[in-house]
């Protein structure tokens, strides 16, 4: 269980992780002296022989709150994660553990430009397919149920990480349009949309219990919509043909 909150100080926002290990350890001196893309930065706070670490957050909003304000878009979502693939890319290249990288959606930080900054955590011991498939779960209700691309992408994305085969680099380096766009040239959305969704509105922190709960938006409504949109999806032909190699 991660130690974390949030933390108003002097009109600032920060978010902070307690009682972290050995900060003079490999992992948190690459963290701390190199320019890791999509990577939160921290710093370090002591207060009574302990570590913390903080990280100013002022102008960003996690992706669970950016996720309340809008729907999303195929686009804004094939972004996100050309930002973990970066993430990734960077810890590999500095031999940090991809399983440090935190991929709850109250972890997930957007900033103004709607460009996602992600936490990483050495001492987490989840598995990173295990994160990506929760992160996965989370945007089924989260998702543009009218941006067919968006559909096809995210529970595509599910159905591939369920193939032992599939690395997660594989995954992550997949091409939205050509790979998940189905739908006709006619019924995509213009530039203007996109535009739209790609850019954060000015965000008012809430309290810190309602930037800590995870809730299950939407009840029932939400179960619904993720069977009909299955359903439509799996019965899809072409979405068969791409993924389920039918």
């Amino acid at each position: 269980m991660i130690d974390s909150r949030m933390e108003k100080r002097s009109g600032k926002c920060f978010f902070i992780i307690d009682k972290v290990g050995d900060v003079k350890g490999y992992q948190y001196q690459i963290m701390r002296n190199n320019d890791i893309q999509n990577l939160l930065k921290f710093d370090y706070e002591y207060i009574d022989n302990e570590v913390s670490l903080i990280a100013d957050v002022t102008d960003m909003c996690t992706l669970k709150e950016y996720s309340e304000k809008r729907k999303l878009s195929a686009r804004w979502i094939s972004s996100m994660f050309d930002d973990l693939n970066n993430l990734l890319s960077s810890c590999s290249e500095y031999l940090l553990d991809n399983s440090g990288a935190l991929l709850d959606a109250s972890m997930i930080f957007v900033d103004s430009k709607g460009k996602c900054r992600f936490v990483y955590y050495p001492e987490n011991n989840s598995d990173i397919k295990t994160g990506i498939r929760r992160l996965l779960e989370f945007l089924v209700g989260e998702i543009d149920y009218n941006d067919k691309s968006a559909v096809s992408m995210v529970y595509g994305m599910l159905t591939k990480l369920d193939n032992p085969e599939f690395s997660v680099s594989e995954l992550l380096s997949i091409e939205y349009e050509s790979d998940f766009a189905f739908c006709d040239k006619s019924e995509e959305k213009g530039d203007d949309y996109y535009e739209n969704n790609m850019v954060a509105e000015p965000f008012d922190f809430r309290s810190e219990e309602s930037f800590l709960e995870l809730t299950d938006k939407g009840g029932e409504n939400v179960k619904k919509k993720k069977k009909s949109i299955f359903s439509f999806i799996t019965d899809n032909a072409i979405f068969k043909k791409l993924f389920m190699g039918a």
